[in-house]
């Protein structure tokens, strides 16, 4: 790839990365709603997972980067578990997510590199 396609992956990648952080942190808070608070920030959870999957697939057809395929999968159970409201294991899908988002990054850093010093 060139330098410039290098350089959009690792920014997609970061810009991932720090979504699937978001979420996180978004989804501990919705974990611990109750009642009619549950209801309507299941809709904005799911709002916002559906936003880093659109994101995470714009990513994966740039780059054709397997990590962000297996992002992908992991932010689908999430979606699920949110959809069900069955939230066991949800952080472990965003964790192993945010993972994989940094395995993308570190390859694009290693391919810069290389392109760094072949120039």
């Amino acid at each position: 790839m060139s330098y410039e396609a290098e350089i959009m992956g690792y920014q997609l990648a970061e810009r991932l990365k720090s979504g699937l952080i978001m979420a996180q942190r978004l989804m501990d808070v919705f974990s611990s709603l109750t009642g009619g608070e549950r209801g309507g920030a299941r809709k904005i959870m799911l709002t916002f997972l559906e936003g880093l999957l659109n994101e995470t697939q714009l990513a994966s057809n740039f780059t054709s980067m397997q990590e962000f395929a297996e992002i992908a999968s992991e932010l689908r159970d999430v979606m699920r578990k949110v959809e069900t409201d069955e939230l066991s294991d949800s952080n472990l899908n965003i964790g192993r997510a945010v993972s994989r988002a940094t395995t993308a990054c570190d390859a694009k850093i290693k391919a810069l590199k290389v392109i760094f010093e072949n120039d």
